[in-house]
């Protein structure tokens, strides 16, 4: 894909690359079942599609590969209008628009109450203790805080209405949505021992909270924490330190 075109080889724009895909799925299915209804693109992009992404980064000398899919869907009003379209012609019976088991109310408060999905947003990070100062005594136990901003988890809706919120603490009811993100976070550092490597949003601090034991010896020590939304929302922000002898 060209980003600055939106170019897909010989075609342009997502809706137009999805076309001949969705008349192969097509033809897939009708193997099996020779009245299904045929696949559109829309109808592919109001549920949203996964693009794999490689990424290639890292210094010349030692290139790190990685893969990562990423959820394309029609922008939120376009959703939203075609998932009201569609679930107005289920209900007056248009059953060659109306895939079996497919729910286009649900897939209505999908495309038109969920928000789109962004970045969780933090509002503090802090090595608890140093008052400020950037320097941690070899040897000792320093606690690194975090805290979320004020609605840094969304409301949304599970594109399945099946599926169990992550909010529910396994109320096997809460399923569908309005579902509430869970935070957790993953934490690094360049040198010492961490004593809780990922921990998770609770209104006690002491379960985001993490424990880092300094290296024993001097120099610069880097910390990092990297806040998940569980939907693909991703921030990260990181502390520089210097490791001192102990007195």
């Amino acid at each position: 894909m060209d980003l600055a075109t939106a170019a897909f080889g010989e075609y342009r724009g997502i809706t137009e690359a999805l076309r001949p895909a969705a008349a192969a799925l097509t033809a897939q299915v009708r193997r099996f079942d020779a009245s299904a209804p045929d696949l559109t693109a829309e109808l592919l992009l109001l549920q949203g599609v996964d693009v794999y992404i490689k990424v290639e980064s890292g210094p010349a000398e030692a290139r790190q590969f990685s893969v990562r899919a990423v959820r394309v869907a029609a922008p939120p009003e376009q959703r939203c209008a075609l998932a009201q379209q569609l679930a107005a012609a289920c209900s007056d019976g248009a059953s060659e628009l109306c895939p079996a088991g497919f729910n286009f109310d649900h897939q209505v408060k999908v495309a038109c109450e969920s928000a789109p999905n962004t970045n969780p947003t933090l509002a503090l990070f802090e090595v608890a203790g140093l008052s400020g100062t950037a320097t941690a005594t070899a040897g000792s136990k320093l606690t690194l805080r975090v805290l979320p901003a004020e609605g840094a988890r969304q409301t949304f809706y599970q594109d399945d209405a099946n599926t169990q919120c992550p909010d529910s603490d396994g109320d096997p009811e809460v399923r569908g949505g309005p579902c509430v993100e869970e935070i957790y976070y993953r934490w690094y550092t360049t040198g010492g021992e961490l004593e809780n490597a990922v921990t998770f949003e609770s209104d006690r601090t002491i379960d985001r909270d993490s424990v880092l034991t300094v290296p024993d010896e001097p120099g610069p020590l880097t910390v990092l924490v990297v806040a998940f939304d569980g939907r693909g929302g991703v921030t990260a922000l990181r502390r520089e330190l210097q490791v001192v002898a102990a007195p």
